[in-house]
């Protein structure tokens, strides 16, 4: 989208707005399965919620992936299955395959498109989506909301 500065994605893209980002950063903190998890996935979305944990240990579910920047699940999980909280600064706001609306402002004019994400997206960093065209770019990653 040259000319055009791509500054924000539409507020639909944005499921992922804080559920477990907004957990406290504690090592009690824990989050239940919204649905079944395979192992090896992103978390993102709404699959994950904040919960109290039990008191019973619980294995943990979660890894950090330092060629993405993101967690990913180690074991399957369950709907419904407690587990220790990941970080929330490496939980993904976006997952690979997430169909999302881009938004690029050039003066007055608004353009939306359609596009879906290439890869997972954390908190501050850059995006790579694909469009309907198959052309692939780099976005900034969504903001909160606000």
């Amino acid at each position: 989208m040259t000319g055009g500065t791509i500054r924000r994605f539409a507020a639909a893209a944005l499921a992922w707005a804080g559920a477990v980002a907004a957990l406290p950063a504690q090592a009690e903190s824990c989050v239940r399965a919204a649905r079944p998890i395979p192992a090896g996935t992103v978390p993102a979305g709404d699959a994950l919620r904040p919960q109290s944990c039990p008191e019973k240990p619980l294995m943990p579910a979660f890894r950090y992936d330092p060629n993405e920047g993101v967690v990913r699940v180690v074991r399957t999980l369950a709907e419904g299955e407690i587990a220790p909280a990941p970080p929330p600064f490496a939980v993904a706001r976006v997952e690979p395959g997430r169909k999302l609306r881009l938004e690029a402002k050039v003066g007055a004019v608004v353009v939306e498109r359609e596009v879906e994400a290439v890869q997972a997206g954390a908190a501050g960093e850059s995006l790579f989506v694909r469009t309907a065209d198959g052309a692939v770019f780099a976005v900034p990653a969504p903001e909160a909301e606000r």
